[in-house]
């Protein structure tokens, strides 16, 4: 005996529609989420807005923070924790996956996950068993330490203008300062620092010498050059140095 067709009321085809725009929704997040396994090292991102830039998501050394894979479920969607500089799992559970309205689900697009380089690194070279991400991670925070240390050795710092003044009064010809790892400037040429308050503040804005850039554009030289500007007695190292290769 044929199988009758029945036929479904507007009504009726509307809830079936429904609910596969919502099973539909699962199936696709779970599909783009199902990509980690249990125990991979990951990292983590900020997506690009209209408004910023992709940006990776950092210790308070601006070393990356670290993640693992600690569950994956028998739907393949992956549940990560952060780990600590101990190496161990910590906090609540991270999820790839959200709901909006309680039903539908979508890939959470506050955070990106992506397996750690140096734990990728670790596999093709068959050694992951020597895999240390908290090494690697004291690491990198030791050398932003380092780099934050050098460069504050090397910054002119001043509490107020009078002390402003007192480090102007040091300056000679051919002294070299730096205002970025690439950019710097030599002294030229000095005359006296004009002073007000009885001697004891430099003049704003009038000169008292010249100067040559990086670039052999030379220029004046009055308080706002080391004023407004952050200024280095030597080269300032770079963050850039922490950076994971991609």
């Amino acid at each position: 005996m044929a199988k009758k067709k029945t036929n479904l009321s507007a009504q009726e085809m509307d809830f079936i529609k429904h609910r596969q725009e919502h099973i539909g929704s699962l199936v696709e997040a779970v599909q783009q989420v199902s990509k980690f396994k249990q125990g991979d090292f990951l990292i983590a991102f900020r997506p690009a807005t209209p408004y910023s830039n992709r940006t990776q998501i950092t210790n308070s050394y601006g070393a990356a923070k670290k993640y693992t894979v600690v569950m994956v479920d028998k739907y393949g969607v992956p549940y990560m924790k952060e780990l600590n500089k101990n190496g161990t799992p910590i906090g609540q559970l991270i999820s790839p996956l959200r709901f909006e309205g309680g039903t539908r689900a979508i890939k959470d697009t506050r955070i990106e996950f992506e397996v750690d380089p140096d734990y990728t690194d670790a596999v093709i070279m068959a050694d992951e068993e020597n895999y240390d991400a908290t090494h690697i991670n004291k690491a990198k925070s030791d050398n932003f330490k380092e780099i934050t240390k050098h460069n504050k050795s090397l910054k002119v710092k001043f509490k107020d203008k009078d002390d402003l003044l007192k480090f102007l009064l040091t300056l000679k010809v051919g002294d070299v300062f730096y205002k970025s790892i690439k950019t710097h400037f030599t002294i030229t040429s000095l005359l006296p620092i004009p002073t007000t308050h009885n001697g004891k503040r430099v003049k704003e804005f009038e000169v008292f010498g010249t100067a040559q850039d990086s670039k052999g554009k030379n220029f004046s030289l009055d308080h706002s050059t080391f004023l407004w500007h952050a200024i280095y007695r030597g080269q300032p190292r770079s963050y850039n140095e922490l950076k994971d290769p991609k």
